[in-house]
Protein backbone atom coordinates (compact mmCIF):
# COMPACT_ATOMS: atom_id res chain seq x y z
CA UNK A 1 0.00 0.00 0.00
CA UNK A 2 1.49 3.00 -1.15
CA UNK A 3 1.88 5.44 2.16
CA UNK A 4 0.57 8.24 0.49
CA UNK A 5 -2.55 6.93 -0.22
CA UNK A 6 -3.43 6.49 3.52
CA UNK A 7 -4.09 8.93 6.15
CA UNK A 8 -2.10 7.01 9.22
CA UNK A 9 -4.70 6.16 11.43
CA UNK A 10 -3.92 2.15 11.31
CA UNK A 11 -7.07 0.94 13.54
CA UNK A 12 -6.74 -2.13 15.25
CA UNK A 13 -7.49 -2.33 19.22
CA UNK A 14 -7.06 -4.82 22.26
CA UNK A 15 -4.74 -7.22 23.73
CA UNK A 16 -1.57 -8.52 22.14
CA UNK A 17 -3.00 -12.31 22.57
CA UNK A 18 -6.61 -12.55 23.07
CA UNK A 19 -9.41 -15.96 22.32
CA UNK A 20 -11.40 -13.78 20.02
CA UNK A 21 -10.62 -11.79 16.85
CA UNK A 22 -13.00 -10.03 15.19
CA UNK A 23 -12.33 -9.30 11.37
CA UNK A 24 -14.40 -6.27 9.44
CA UNK A 25 -13.47 -5.40 5.70
CA UNK A 26 -12.38 -2.23 6.21
CA UNK A 27 -12.54 0.79 8.68
CA UNK A 28 -15.51 3.50 7.99
CA UNK A 29 -14.59 7.00 7.16
CA UNK A 30 -15.30 7.80 10.74
CA UNK A 31 -12.69 5.50 12.16
CA UNK A 32 -10.18 6.54 10.02
CA UNK A 33 -10.61 10.11 10.95
CA UNK A 34 -10.38 9.35 14.58
CA UNK A 35 -7.95 6.36 14.57
CA UNK A 36 -10.51 4.43 17.06
CA UNK A 37 -12.36 1.24 16.33
CA UNK A 38 -16.16 1.02 15.97
CA UNK A 39 -17.36 4.73 16.34
CA UNK A 40 -19.34 4.73 13.38
CA UNK A 41 -22.71 4.26 12.50
CA UNK A 42 -22.38 0.27 11.89
CA UNK A 43 -19.46 -0.16 14.60
CA UNK A 44 -22.19 1.22 17.05
CA UNK A 45 -24.92 -0.89 16.03
CA UNK A 46 -22.74 -4.05 16.19
CA UNK A 47 -22.09 -2.90 20.08
CA UNK A 48 -25.09 -2.47 20.75
CA UNK A 49 -26.10 -6.03 19.02
CA UNK A 50 -23.17 -7.94 21.32
CA UNK A 51 -24.52 -6.52 24.62
CA UNK A 52 -28.08 -7.13 23.02
CA UNK A 53 -27.50 -10.52 23.23
CA UNK A 54 -25.65 -10.60 26.54
CA UNK A 55 -22.07 -11.07 25.14
CA UNK A 56 -19.76 -9.89 27.90
CA UNK A 57 -16.05 -9.54 27.64
CA UNK A 58 -15.84 -8.39 24.22
CA UNK A 59 -14.15 -5.47 25.57
CA UNK A 60 -10.76 -7.59 25.85
CA UNK A 61 -11.25 -9.15 21.58
CA UNK A 62 -8.72 -8.34 19.39
CA UNK A 63 -10.28 -5.81 16.79
CA UNK A 64 -9.05 -5.36 13.42
CA UNK A 65 -9.59 -4.97 9.37
CA UNK A 66 -8.72 -6.98 5.98
CA UNK A 67 -7.36 -3.51 5.14
CA UNK A 68 -6.58 -1.23 7.68
CA UNK A 69 -7.23 1.97 5.65
CA UNK A 70 -9.91 2.87 2.85
CA UNK A 71 -9.22 3.48 -1.13
CA UNK A 72 -8.52 6.84 -1.47
CA UNK A 73 -11.15 7.33 -3.51
CA UNK A 74 -13.56 6.54 -0.90
CA UNK A 75 -15.21 3.66 -2.13
CA UNK A 76 -15.86 0.71 -0.18
CA UNK A 77 -14.24 -1.31 -3.16
CA UNK A 78 -10.81 -3.17 -2.76
CA UNK A 79 -8.68 -3.75 -5.02
CA UNK A 80 -6.99 -7.08 -5.88
CA UNK A 81 -3.48 -5.32 -4.89
CA UNK A 82 -4.42 -3.79 -1.85
CA UNK A 83 -6.28 -7.41 -0.98
CA UNK A 84 -2.61 -8.77 -1.67
CA UNK A 85 -0.76 -5.78 0.28
CA UNK A 86 -3.40 -6.51 3.56
CA UNK A 87 -3.47 -9.74 3.91
CA UNK A 88 0.51 -10.75 4.86
CA UNK A 89 -0.14 -8.18 7.55
CA UNK A 90 -3.67 -9.73 8.61
CA UNK A 91 -1.63 -13.21 9.14
CA UNK A 92 1.20 -11.37 11.07
CA UNK A 93 -1.46 -9.84 13.43
CA UNK A 94 -2.82 -14.08 13.82
CA UNK A 95 1.05 -14.78 14.42
CA UNK A 96 0.79 -12.79 17.43
CA UNK A 97 -3.09 -12.67 18.78
CA UNK A 98 -3.49 -16.51 18.11
CA UNK A 99 -7.06 -16.02 18.23
CA UNK A 100 -9.40 -19.60 19.16
CA UNK A 101 -12.44 -17.71 17.83
CA UNK A 102 -12.97 -15.43 14.79
CA UNK A 103 -15.61 -13.46 14.00
CA UNK A 104 -15.94 -12.23 10.24
CA UNK A 105 -17.98 -9.10 10.32
CA UNK A 106 -19.80 -9.41 6.83
CA UNK A 107 -19.40 -12.13 3.88
CA UNK A 108 -16.52 -9.87 2.20
CA UNK A 109 -14.13 -10.80 5.48
CA UNK A 110 -15.10 -14.25 5.15
CA UNK A 111 -14.23 -14.87 1.19
CA UNK A 112 -11.11 -12.87 1.39
CA UNK A 113 -10.06 -14.85 4.81
CA UNK A 114 -11.14 -18.63 4.41
CA UNK A 115 -10.43 -17.91 0.83
CA UNK A 116 -13.26 -18.93 -1.05
CA UNK A 117 -16.83 -17.26 -1.77
CA UNK A 118 -19.01 -17.03 0.82
CA UNK A 119 -22.65 -17.24 0.28
CA UNK A 120 -23.93 -15.63 3.28
CA UNK A 121 -27.56 -16.08 3.46
CA UNK A 122 -26.45 -20.27 3.46
CA UNK A 123 -23.14 -19.98 5.88
CA UNK A 124 -24.32 -17.02 8.61
CA UNK A 125 -23.88 -17.93 12.24
CA UNK A 126 -22.22 -21.61 10.74
CA UNK A 127 -18.71 -22.36 12.20
CA UNK A 128 -15.71 -23.17 9.92
CA UNK A 129 -12.04 -24.32 10.93
CA UNK A 130 -9.37 -22.11 9.73
CA UNK A 131 -5.34 -22.57 10.21
CA UNK A 132 -2.97 -19.98 10.31
CA UNK A 133 0.55 -20.04 11.65
CA UNK A 134 2.06 -19.44 14.46
CA UNK A 135 5.99 -18.79 15.27
CA UNK A 136 7.40 -21.46 17.57
CA UNK A 137 9.75 -21.15 20.54
CA UNK A 138 12.55 -22.54 18.50
CA UNK A 139 13.74 -20.69 15.44
CA UNK A 140 11.92 -19.78 12.72
CA UNK A 141 9.67 -22.98 12.77
CA UNK A 142 6.48 -22.19 12.20
CA UNK A 143 3.35 -24.49 13.81
CA UNK A 144 -0.49 -24.52 13.11
CA UNK A 145 -3.31 -23.52 15.04
CA UNK A 146 -7.05 -23.90 14.32
CA UNK A 147 -9.17 -20.96 15.14
CA UNK A 148 -13.21 -21.56 14.43
CA UNK A 149 -14.75 -18.84 12.50
CA UNK A 150 -18.01 -17.55 12.16
CA UNK A 151 -19.47 -14.76 10.16
CA UNK A 152 -22.58 -12.19 11.17
CA UNK A 153 -24.49 -10.11 8.86
CA UNK A 154 -22.30 -6.71 8.31
CA UNK A 155 -24.19 -4.11 10.68
CA UNK A 156 -24.02 -1.81 7.44
CA UNK A 157 -26.98 -4.25 6.07
CA UNK A 158 -28.87 -3.69 9.05
CA UNK A 159 -28.49 0.31 8.98
CA UNK A 160 -29.82 -0.14 5.37
CA UNK A 161 -32.85 -3.01 6.71
CA UNK A 162 -33.30 -2.97 9.67
CA UNK A 163 -35.43 -6.10 9.20
CA UNK A 164 -31.87 -7.66 9.16
CA UNK A 165 -31.26 -6.95 13.25
CA UNK A 166 -32.95 -10.04 14.17
CA UNK A 167 -29.95 -12.03 11.72
CA UNK A 168 -27.18 -10.38 12.98
CA UNK A 169 -28.58 -10.94 16.71
CA UNK A 170 -29.27 -15.09 16.06
CA UNK A 171 -25.70 -14.95 14.70
CA UNK A 172 -24.11 -12.95 17.73
CA UNK A 173 -26.11 -15.08 19.77
CA UNK A 174 -24.81 -18.33 18.03
CA UNK A 175 -21.60 -17.05 18.41
CA UNK A 176 -21.44 -16.28 22.12
CA UNK A 177 -22.88 -20.01 22.67
CA UNK A 178 -20.01 -21.05 20.42
CA UNK A 179 -16.85 -19.22 22.56
CA UNK A 180 -18.79 -20.60 25.68
CA UNK A 181 -17.82 -24.52 24.70
CA UNK A 182 -21.67 -25.22 23.45
CA UNK A 183 -21.65 -28.01 20.84
CA UNK A 184 -24.84 -27.23 19.48
CA UNK A 185 -23.13 -27.12 15.63
CA UNK A 186 -20.84 -29.85 15.75
CA UNK A 187 -23.38 -32.05 13.38
CA UNK A 188 -23.45 -29.71 11.04
CA UNK A 189 -20.20 -29.04 10.66
CA UNK A 190 -18.16 -32.23 12.18
CA UNK A 191 -16.21 -29.57 14.11
CA UNK A 192 -14.72 -30.88 17.73
CA UNK A 193 -13.55 -28.26 20.20
CA UNK A 194 -10.64 -30.54 20.87
CA UNK A 195 -8.91 -29.41 17.83
CA UNK A 196 -8.23 -25.63 19.04
CA UNK A 197 -5.17 -25.33 20.03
Amino acid sequence: IDAHEKTGNSLVDGPHQADVMIIGKMPGAEEEQCGRCLVGPSGKLLIEALRSVHISGFGEWYITNLSKFRPPDGSNRLRQSWIEDCLPLLYQELRIVQPKYILCIGADASTLLLGKKFNVSYMEGRVQPFEYPVHTMVGENEDQRTALVMTVVHPAQVVRSPDMRRVLDRGLSRFNLLIHGNRFDLAETDIDHRTIR
